[in-house]
């Protein structure tokens, strides 16, 4: 049921993204790149979410107070980079676009009952 919501997710995400970027008028804006984009952020948080599975299990709780805002302001930064390499566009484009799907995906998100 995890990899459906997982999927679902995706999709979702996906296709927020290429409909803010039409919404900006980004030129470089396609599928590709919208699905392009979600995969990097969704494999990079893997990486950050197993990083951060191993943190919580340490015994020290004050690393996990430590590097929890240091993972978040990482999966932030990787997102915006990954939407500036990819739409080639730059910074403050990346944070709108970034807010604006953000912003999307958890109103759509919201309404969706099984998500």
């Amino acid at each position: 049921m995890d990899i459906i919501y997982l999927v679902i997710g995706i999709l979702v995400d996906v296709v927020v993204l290429f409909y803010a970027s039409k919404l900006m008028r980004i030129r470089e804006n396609s599928a590709e790149k919208a699905l392009s984009v979600v995969l990097v952020s969704v494999i990079a948080g893997f990486i950050a979410g197993e990083f951060l599975f191993a943190v919580i299990l340490s015994p020290l709780l004050a690393m996990f107070l430590v590097f929890l805002p240091i993972i978040l302001i990482v999966a932030i930064l990787l997102r915006l980079f990954v939407i500036k390499f990819f739409y080639k566009i730059g910074f403050g484009t990346a944070f709108k676009l970034w807010v604006i799907s953000a912003v999307i995906s958890i109103i759509v998100s919201f309404f969706l009952p099984f998500y």
